[in-house]
């Protein structure tokens, strides 16, 4: 028997996305749902131009922040075509659960069969600049 998978739509995959991030982390996560030829944005980090500069940002923001977990609160989505928007209240967490950060966040996704091609984030970067979110026993940001 052939199995029936439901079908991918590009809710689905934002809503997987956000969902590997609590199981899988965010690594993996990325590397499941990332096109080759992605760009993100994000206001506190910059540009990120293509799947390798995604991954190399990534791993600069785990060795600082050590937090390769989060939840999603999902409080809104619009989708028009290949376009998502959502508004999430994000919770990070350390591997042992015991280092967490919590933030609102607004994203616009672009995608693309399977894949998000475009990822743009808004948030306030202040507690990150500023060292609210910096991780508990960490004093100040390390470049």
């Amino acid at each position: 028997m052939t199995e029936i998978s439901p079908e991918v739509t590009p809710e689905s995959v934002v809503l997987g996305f956000y969902d590997a991030w609590n199981t899988i982390g965010f690594d993996a996560a990325y590397k499941k749902f990332l096109h080759q030829d992605v760009v993100v944005w994000n206001p506190g980090l910059g540009d990120w131009n293509g799947f390798d500069a995604v991954i190399a940002g990534l791993t600069a923001y785990l060795a600082v922040f050590g937090r390769p977990y989060a939840s999603v609160d999902l409080k809104h989505i619009a989708v028009n075509g290949d376009v998502v928007l959502t508004e999430r209240v994000e919770t990070n967490r350390s591997e042992d659960g015991q280092d967490t950060y919590q933030g609102p966040l607004m994203s616009r996704f672009v995608v693309e069969g399977d894949k998000i091609v475009q990822w743009a984030e808004y948030y306030d970067p202040a507690p990150y600049q500023f060292g609210a979110a910096l991780p508990t026993k960490q004093l100040a940001w390390k470049n």
